[in-house]
């Protein structure tokens, strides 16, 4: 009995562990987005063509969180009625809209911010605030915009535990920027690629027209396997402490 419980006990372990795993990769590649290229430095590009091209992958099951409640700071920049979500097959499916453009009271000075709460007027600008998304196995996704009903492959970076990024519009010659952070999630910031700089072939670009935070949803299993490995952890300290007495 004593070897079966050990047993069942390392297979929880063993599952455990490779849940916990489950973005060793992923810090190369997100959901085909590339990792930002300055941690805890915010990007303000005003040269040359957008970068970090969301690229398109395949889903492998698994469902994530995306939310932009909180912390604070999440949510949607730009004057354009925009929405977020991903391509999936070639098709725009929407995670996030908005209602309206921006927040009453919103402008330059915060890039024209939108959020999920209600605003000085009580008005809402994006709903929902948190959604689940399932990557169905084998369907290929890319993550997009659509601005003023017009769909875009988004530019994207990501960053895992905190992001960094302006807050005022790129057009504003002196930034202030924030920094959004939670343990173990993603931050995602989106960038549109639509606003040209001056200059030549020159495009702002500063990856906060969204910025969403997307968490690992566990499987039902995996759950289980979880608290299968509490429970028996718990059976063996009390077969030991009557052992002892």
């Amino acid at each position: 009995m004593r070897n079966a419980l050990i047993s069942s006990l390392s297979i929880a372990a063993a599952t455990a562990t490779a849940v916990l795993n489950f973005g060793g990769n992923a810090q190369a590649a997100f959901l085909g987005i590339d990792p930002t290229p300055t941690p805890g430095t915010a990007i303000a590009n005003k040269v040359g063509s957008v970068p970090f091209q969301a690229n398109i992958f395949q889903g492998n099951g698994q469902t994530y969180q995306f939310s932009v409640l909180n912390p604070s700071g999440l949510g949607s920049r730009g004057m354009a009625k925009s929405e977020f979500g991903f391509l999936v097959n070639g098709n725009f499916t929407s995670l996030f809209g908005e209602t309206q453009k921006a927040n009453a009271g919103s402008g330059n000075a915060n890039d024209w911010l939108g959020t999920c709460t209600p605003d000085s007027k009580g008005n809402v600008t994006i709903n929902p605030c948190t959604i689940n998304f399932n990557f169905a196995q084998g369907v290929n996704y890319q993550l997009a915009l659509k601005n003023n009903n017009v769909v875009s492959s988004a530019f994207a970076v990501y960053q895992k535990d905190s992001y960094t990024f302006n807050t005022k519009s790129d057009e504003q010659k002196n930034m202030t920027t924030t920094t959004v952070a939670e343990a173990g999630a993603y931050f995602i910031g989106a960038e549109d690629g639509k606003y040209k700089a001056p200059g030549q072939g020159n495009y702002y670009s500063d990856y906060q027209d969204w910025v969403v935070k997307a968490t690992a949803v566990p499987e039902p299993t995996t759950m289980a396997a979880s608290f299968l490995g509490a429970g028996v952890i718990g059976m063996l300290k009390r077969r030991r402490k009557d052992a002892k007495n």
